[in-house]
């Protein structure tokens, strides 16, 4: 074969192989999951039974109750090394979730058999001014698009 030919070959190979979902993380049609924020609190400490975890000076807890919904016909789990909830304030500040591996009471499971919905919450450490209502919460799961859900009308409870 003509290395022209071969070169051809070659790309047309990738190409194919690049849609169908053989590289590069393919396409996940539908969606693996479906989040929602519900509502939001402030907490001076978080305890878990055994522990308490109080804030630095000038900062607070801010636990997000949301709700995670496994679209898919497998069971799935969400890795918090990989699947990431990320806090984007009006200034750009950036904050990423906190105490993923305390097992506290009430916090967002990890485990969702197929179309399973759970709710619980995620906990950012954010400063005490920080508006939560001009606020962004941003869900990146592992090689999928990233849902972001904009805090404006999120109650407080």
């Amino acid at each position: 074969m003509k290395p022209r030919a071969a070169v051809v070959v070659l790309v047309a190979l990738a190409l194919v192989t690049t849609v169908s979902g053989c590289i590069g993380g393919g396409i996940l049609t539908p969606k693996t999951w479906t989040v929602s924020a519900n509502h939001y609190e402030l907490w001076d400490v978080i305890r878990d039974g055994y522990l308490e975890y109080r804030p630095d000076a000038g900062y607070i807890w801010l636990a997000i109750n949301v709700t995670l919904r496994n679209n898919t016909k497998a069971e799935r789990g969400l890795n918090w090394f990989m699947d990431a909830f990320e806090l984007v304030s009006s200034t750009s500040n950036s904050y990423t979730t906190q105490l993923n591996y305390n097992s506290i009471p009430g916090q967002l499971p990890t485990f969702y058999p197929p179309g399973e919905v759970r709710t619980g919450y995620i906990y950012f450490h954010v400063p005490v001014e920080l508006n939560v209502k001009t606020a962004k919460l941003l869900f990146r799961p592992y090689q999928e698009s990233i849902a972001t859900i904009t805090l404006t009308n999120l109650p407080q409870k």
